[in-house]
């Protein structure tokens, strides 16, 4: 998200006919295959062909309308219904049943550390899934199915503890009820953050490159929408509604919505476009996605008057994509400095925002409300932690909306400043937004600075994808002297967008193992404010390097 931009840079590119590349803030011009005038015509003759195919596929090699891609995308705003219920809710369940924060921040660190090693295996399984269903969707299924579990242990932990004997009057740690919720925050933490890759993966699949930068915009704004909705979620007091006294309190009403909503948005997705499956794609050419090396051969053949049969059509390089873990860590190993700085640029804006996303509600409840979360049931200062959580949520839902109203106006934005200019001003607006908070913790900074977060969320959740997929697309991860610098590996998309996603994973381990030793140096909970805003100055320095097309 340029003649310095990136989340219209394809859409930039289809109109102009050329795209600027910026290494370290250097421009290099080079031609940008996606705008010949072939490219209609190949199209057209692929959507003809898949047409015609025992199963209708002819929707993947055509434009797709913004209800198109809400449709494929909707699973999203489930997820982030889930994800909102989890950030929300899960610290406060666990200092519930007096867990201390040492030993609640090595919680938050199991799933992401499993999901290093696991996520982008699942990407790559994705890229070589050869089910009739399709590459993507199976996968989909089973991490949708995950969550689905987590949802129900999470908030029903504490029950299942007290049935096996658990105390909660004792003032210890009630044992089998951490068994519980701790199990269904792993499930939760780790499928929510490893979905968003089969589910991007899949809508740029059915799409045509001139709609990534589309169908990744609609994606966070859904997201964001998700997000906003699910955090309102929270805020409300559902123990006064005849809804929350059937089921049982906030925590389960909230937990109770979220599933169906999660339920609802699956269907939508994984029912809206058929996956071409990858036999087809292997034995025809015509099948595979459309790709720069497919038209520049297209092209070259053609000013060299070469007659192809279809059956002679250009084939797309190879995806050489293997789901051992040492291939994996090789293609971690051995990568373009371009993704590399990408993988980095994304890694520190992913700590920065996980200090505020998995302590917001317990720090709001105990800084900005005075509330003890381990107080009596009943007592004042349990009731001002429940205050504070519950605003809390309010903070969070403006978070979501922030990332929501900035999706939406991001393009102009880059058209105005370039992509440059706002991916490093988006991780400066979080920075000061959190030393903001730090030094007046009250609820109109509460207020102001979650809207500066939101704008952090919507820059990572956006721009690094999109950057991605345009290297992709253009097979350009390297510019040397206004030249393509080749890959010395083949790469596949699926498998980079794990790599690049698992660095919530990373991030997250690091910020749990880490959080909770420095909130004891600094011997306060500003300590985490003070984290964020110093880890996304360093993500701003980092993106200034990255490679721009």
């Amino acid at each position: 998200m340029q003649t310095e931009n990136s989340n219209n840079v394809l859409a930039e590119s289809e109109t102009n006919g050329e795209s600027e590349a910026m290494v370290a803030g250097g421009p290099t011009t080079q031609s940008d295959v996606m705008n010949d005038p072939i490219v209609p015509e190949l199209l057209k003759i692929r959507e003809e062909h898949a047409r015609n195919q025992a199963k209708d596929y002819s929707h993947v090699f055509r434009k797709k309308t913004r209800f198109d891609l809400i449709r494929l995308a909707a699973v999203i705003v489930g997820l982030e219904f889930a994800y909102a219920a989890e950030t929300a809710f899960v610290t406060p369940i666990l200092r519930s049943i007096n867990m201390e924060h040492t030993h609640m921040t090595l919680v938050w660190g199991i799933a992401p550390f499993i999901g290093f090693f696991i996520a982008p295996l699942m990407g790559s399984i994705s890229d070589r899934c050869r089910l009739s269903w399709g590459r993507r969707r199976p996968v989909i299924t089973v991490l949708c199915f995950a969550i689905l579990l987590g949802l129900f242990f999470v908030p029903y932990g504490k029950y299942f503890g007290e049935l096996l004997g658990d105390d909660s009057k004792s003032g210890e740690l009630l044992i089998y009820s951490a068994v519980f919720v701790v199990i269904g925050t792993i499930l939760l933490d780790l499928d929510v953050n490893m979905l968003q890759t089969p589910i991007r993966a899949y809508m740029l699949d059915v799409s045509i490159p001139s709609d990534h930068p589309k169908a990744l915009n609609t994606f966070t704004i859904l997201a964001s929408l998700g997000g906003t909705c699910g955090y309102l979620l929270g805020a409300v007091n559902w123990e006064s509604t005849f809804l929350g006294e059937f089921l049982g309190g906030n925590i389960p009403t909230v937990f109770t919505i979220v599933t169906v909503v999660f339920i609802l948005t699956f269907i939508v997705t994984t029912t809206s476009f058929r996956e071409v499956p990858l036999p087809l794609m292997e034995k025809d050419d015509l099948m595979k996605p459309m790709t720069d090396d497919i038209i520049k051969q297209e092209i070259e053949q053609r000013n060299n008057k070469f007659k192809e049969e279809d059956n002679e059509d250009p084939e797309p390089p190879k995806n050489n994509d293997d789901v051992s873990l040492g291939k994996y860590l090789k293609s971690i190993v051995i990568m373009p400095r371009s993704l590399a700085l990408l993988c980095l640029t994304n890694f520190l804006s992913w700590m920065a925002d996980l200090c505020y996303c998995l302590y917001f509600t317990d720090f709001v409840g105990e800084v900005v409300f005075q509330g003890n979360a381990t107080a009596l049931e009943g007592s004042i200062e349990h009731g001002l932690y429940n205050d504070g959580i519950r605003f809390g949520c309010w903070g969070l839902a403006v978070y979501a909306g922030s990332c929501a109203l900035y999706s939406v106006g991001v393009e102009k934005f880059i058209k105005w400043f370039g992509i440059k200019t706002m991916y490093i001003g988006g991780l400066m607006t979080y920075s000061i937004g959190m030393l903001a908070l730090s030094v007046w913790p009250n609820k109109v900074v509460v207020i102001l600075s979650s809207a500066a977060a939101g704008i952090i969320y919507a820059t990572m959740f956006t721009m690094p994808f999109v950057m991605l997929a345009s290297y992709h697309s253009k097979g350009c991860f390297g510019i040397r002297d206004g030249v393509v610098e080749p890959l010395k590996q083949k790469r596949g998309i699926g498998t980079d967008m794990a790599i690049l996603g698992s660095m919530v994973f990373i991030a997250q381990v690091i910020t749990s193992v880490s959080l909770g030793p420095f909130i004891a140096l600094v011997g306060s909970s500003l300590a985490i404010l003070y984290a964020a805003s110093a880890l996304a100055l360093l993500g701003a320095i980092s993106a200034y390097f990255l490679l721009y097309l």
